[in-house]
């Protein structure tokens, strides 16, 4: 089966399994929030061996649905686009959880930019191209208003509500804001005692710009959940 041949290409031996009390971090990546330069920082800092980079559809969806991974020993920490499941404490139970957030508004622009600047392969590109035709690659305030309040877009703007539903966010060790890096990644290399430095990789410029406040009253349910780290006032 190919799902089966695909685990086999991805899975260890056994011999080089890591132990559950080697892994002391899991770093959960909700994208457009400083993921890339988060793992840069932790390549630097660590090292490449002791990082397990979680992005295989396939095995993201393995341990998001709370089934267990077969990492190399050495894997201290675990960074990638996996969603939170109670059941991955019980695999690593020496592991402490890793997010970090970004302003709802602020986040959605940016993935409305990655997708028309790199991601036009993708059905909701065709969508808005459909719509805007070419002005689709000069993103502006009238195509984030049409991106959020369209519900074919929903999955891709309003991340929150979902990724929190089985682990709630006040559960989080640790809790970074995209807009405070410089601050909050000082606060994270106290809690994991090393020296992460202060990158900021992967920023798509834009000429046009955008009032938050316009837009925040579409995203209400996201700045709900992450109230106590970003306000919606």
């Amino acid at each position: 089966m190919k799902i089966l041949s695909t685990f086999k290409k991805f899975r260890p031996r056994l011999s080089n399994l890591v132990s559950a009390s080697e892994v002391q971090w899991l770093s959960h990546h909700i994208p457009k929030t400083a993921g890339t330069s988060l793992k840069a920082c932790y390549d630097e800092a660590l090292g490449r061996r002791q990082i397990y980079n979680l992005y295989n559809p396939v095995l993201v969806k393995q341990f998001a649905s709370g089934n267990s991974l077969d990492l190399p020993k050495g894997t201290r920490l675990i960074h990638g686009h996996y969603q939170p499941h109670p059941k991955q404490l019980e695999y690593f139970p020496s592991a402490q959880r890793i997010v970090w957030v970004r302003d709802p508004v602020a986040r959605a622009w940016s993935v409305l930019k990655h997708l028309v600047r790199v991601q036009q392969h993708k059905k909701e590109f065709v969508l808005l191209k459909e719509k805007f035709g070419e002005r689709i690659h000069k993103p502006d305030h009238e195509i984030l208003d049409y991106f959020l309040k369209r519900s074919e877009f929903r999955h891709m703007n309003r991340p929150y509500q979902n990724y929190f539903d089985k682990v709630s966010i006040d559960d989080f060790a640790f809790v970074g804001v995209t807009e405070n890096f410089s601050k909050d990644i000082k606060t994270l290399s106290n809690l994991m005692n090393v020296e992460l430095a202060n990158k900021k990789l992967n920023v798509i410029a834009s000429n046009s710009v955008i009032d938050k406040d316009d837009f925040k009253h579409y995203l209400k349910d996201e700045y709900k959940v992450i109230r106590n780290f970003i306000s919606y006032d």
